[in-house]
């Protein structure tokens, strides 16, 4: 059963009409986006502000631009940029607009182009709207619902089933509940609705499906939960437009197209016609599968919506919806975007279960070059810090001082520390630019960088492998021959206690796509830091960089 805590929230500001006409603003919005369609945070709220979207306080247009502009405002207190970030997530979700991990730099996707088209009609486009919202599932990877792995909440379609199995009506205080199961489960839901109903009574704030914060506590004004939905619901001509009191309740009743509607998913679902896939089990396929199972459930989402015509079969998995967008750009076959020119983007990685080979490397070290820690002893304060060091005690203290003393670093600390300590071993790192935490160029290859704080994960883990992955596709240069002999690195604070899981997916990334991963935690980096300095030696970068697995290193 799932914890009482899950639960599935869809952003609630403005209205879903209002959503999808922002969503036109940007497709047909002038030199707003840059060269490769990505919008700002501030370039959206602009637009939505000049549409009158978007408004502060009784303030319109010329007005919010100036807030929105406001540099004396912190981000938090911005009304404008707040009220665009919500929408921008309502759209994200439904596949419509991507974005990258942690990042709040947004493109249009190839779903939000043909959404925001003139293409298709009007009511195409609702039937489109409506079968992304049966697509909407809390395991996506393009979108983190913060559930915990495990929970499955399909929620579109778990409404469906709940509206045909409920005569084809749902509570207003019920309807937050189903935001709680997992799909299945669906039909304990409907067991203890309906017994509920025949006592005259809503699901207490006791029932263990009752939404609850992490404390435990019931969350107050649990109904918040549901203003997307019911507005989508409603939009879609699922239910009516009005609610209608039935004794004591307020119920969301359904449409006569929406009967039938309901009807189908219910039928579909218990004959086993529905086919459920989710991210970690397509991650398991063979990139030949996976492309297979992404036309499927993009081809089933088109076919549904009525906008194209062929053989449903049964797939609910919305590519766009589920994987980042430039993970699907490739598995589909279409241009990759290129990185954004005002942040970094991220591509999701391939899966696999592979056997996992021993892959804990030992850097190797050549004779240095003489002038070489002169030359940074001249402008690197650290490696003044690390000439310091005498003997085996003295190398031994400094790395775990630094361990300590950056711990609890943010990115903003943390990063360019990690650019300093990359220069030491001879890999002249320019800081986060475009997509990368941090490259090098290396003759004549990008060598892109993804780079994870002790304070955004203690250590490296299978998302930020799966990050450094999508650097090398996204950096990848065919006019080089040998461009894919050279690897992506991933830095992070410390090194995963159980390293299984990242071993088979590092062999898996050479094994099925020929890119090689070196990962290594601040430990190892500090070590071939003070090898470098103290001991003269000369880390063979190249040999490095043509390798793939965990670097362990040891004074």
């Amino acid at each position: 059963m799932a914890e009482s805590n899950n639960y599935i929230k869809l952003p609630n500001q403005g209205n879903i009409a209002s959503n999808m006409r922002l969503l036109y603003e940007l497709k047909n919005s002038c030199d707003y986006s840059d060269a490769n369609g990505y919008f700002s945070k501030s370039d959206i709220a602009e637009i939505a502000a000049n549409a009158l979207l978007v408004t502060t306080g009784s303030k319109l247009g010329s007005d919010v631009l100036q807030t929105i502009h406001n540099k004396t405002i912190s981000e938090g207190d911005n009304s404008p940029l707040q009220n665009t970030k919500m929408r921008m997530q309502l759209l994200r979700i439904l596949g419509l607009v991507a974005a990258d991990y942690n990042s709040e730099i947004y493109a249009i996707t190839e779903l939000g182009e043909l959404m925001a088209s003139t293409q298709i009609t009007g009511q195409q486009k609702k039937a489109l709207l409506r079968e992304l919202f049966m697509s909407i599932s809390s395991s996506s990877e393009s979108y983190d619902f913060t559930c915990p792995e495990g929970f499955h909440c399909y929620l579109g379609l778990q409404i469906c089933y709940a509206l045909a199995s409920l005569d084809y009506k749902i509570g207003v205080d019920e309807m937050p509940i189903i935001t709680t199961y997992d799909y299945r489960e669906i039909q304990s839901f409907v067991n203890d609705a309906s017994a509920y109903r025949s006592q005259g009574i809503v699901f207490p704030k006791t029932h263990v499906h009752y939404p609850k914060t992490q404390s435990g506590q019931p969350l107050a004004q649990s109904k918040n939960l549901t203003r997307s939905i019911n507005q989508i619901l409603r939009y879609c001509n699922i239910v009516k437009p009005k609610l209608e009191r039935i004794g004591k309740q307020n119920y969301y009743v359904c449409t006569d197209e929406g009967k039938v509607y309901v009807d189908k998913i219910k039928s579909l679902w218990s004959s086993g016609k529905i086919v459920f896939k989710r991210p970690f089990e397509f991650r398991k396929l063979n990139i030949l599968d996976q492309r297979n199972l992404c036309k499927q459930g993009y081809d089933n989402i088109l076919i549904r919506a009525g906008i194209t015509t062929g053989k449903d079969t049964g797939i609910y998995f919305s590519p766009f919806q589920m994987l980042p967008e430039v993970n699907v750009s490739w598995l589909l076959g279409r241009d990759i975007r290129k990185h954004p020119e005002k942040s970094d983007t991220k591509v999701q990685a391939i899966n696999s279960s592979l056997t996992t080979r021993d892959l804990r490397l030992k850097a190797i070290y050549k004779e240095t070059e003489d002038n070489y820690i002169a030359e940074l002893a001249a402008h690197e304060e650290l490696v003044q810090e690390i000439l310091k060091c005498q003997t085996h005690e003295d190398k031994m203290a400094f790395v775990q001082k630094q361990i300590e003393q950056h711990r609890n670093d943010d990115k903003y600390t943390f990063y360019p520390y990690i650019h300093s300590l990359l220069k030491i071993i001879g890999l002249d790192c320019k800081g986060e630019i475009g997509r990368y935490d941090a490259y090098s160029e290396y003759k004549g290859h990008i060598i892109p960088m993804e780079i994870k704080s002790g304070t955004e994960d203690i250590s490296y883990n299978q998302k930020g492998l799966r990050q450094a992955i999508e650097n090398k596709i996204c950096c990848y240069n065919s006019t080089l021959p040998d461009d894919m002999e050279y690897s992506t690195l991933l830095l992070g604070y410390e090194h995963p206690s159980n390293d299984m899981d990242i071993k088979k997916l590092i062999d898996a990334a050479n094994e099925t796509l020929r890119i090689k991963i070196i990962a290594m935690d601040l430990s190892a980096l500090l070590i071939m830091c003070v090898k470098v300095v103290c001991d003269n030696m000369q880390l063979d970068i190249d040999s490095m960089l043509k390798s793939h697995g965990l670097i362990l290193e040891e004074l």
